[in-house]
């Protein structure tokens, strides 16, 4: 992307822009690209419930994009149309998907060095990712990136293979 190139970002965005970053042409990825999509662009559709089957197609895909960084940034002096579906619920989703706890860095939650045969992801009561992100944010909608909603997600839930 355009972007990247001129702020001197040298790594590739999994999914990125262009041609290539439509679901009929993720090939295998599809069904976690489809996932992605929706989890951080899909304001007004339902949001992903982190089922062990959406979870596996993350998975699949991040492992075939050969992801190895994960960064989910909060910008919470733009309206919800620009920044797309709650940080702090993505943020919930990929604890759950990787399996592990995030860093905090520079206002992002991240997940550094991903190698997923390491955290198995975990298996989530339905309404988990919705309690702890509401949880996480006092009720108040308001945006900040914490080890909360993350904790949440792991005191919740139960690993499986």
């Amino acid at each position: 992307m355009a972007w990247q190139a001129v702020d001197r970002m040298h790594y590739s965005q999994a999914g990125g822009g262009g041609p290539q970053g439509v679901v009929r042409r993720a090939g295998s990825a599809a069904a976690g690209f489809a996932q992605l999509t929706v989890l951080g662009f899909g304001v007004g559709v339902p949001a992903p419930r982190g089922t062990p089957a959406q979870l596996a197609a993350v998975r699949h895909a991040l492992a075939l994009w050969q992801v190895n960084t994960v960064v989910i940034s909060t910008n919470p002096g733009v309206p919800p149309r620009e920044e797309g579906r709650d940080p702090t619920y993505a943020a919930g989703y990929m604890t759950a998907a990787l399996g592990r706890l995030p860093r905090i860095e520079a206002g992002a939650w991240v997940w550094k060095d991903l190698r997923l045969g390491r955290a198995a992801p975990l298996r989530l009561p339905d309404g988990t990712l919705l309690s702890c992100a509401e949880r996480a944010e006092g009720g108040t909608g308001r945006v900040v990136a914490s080890l909360d909603v993350s904790r949440c997600v792991l005191g919740s839930a139960r690993r499986h293979p």
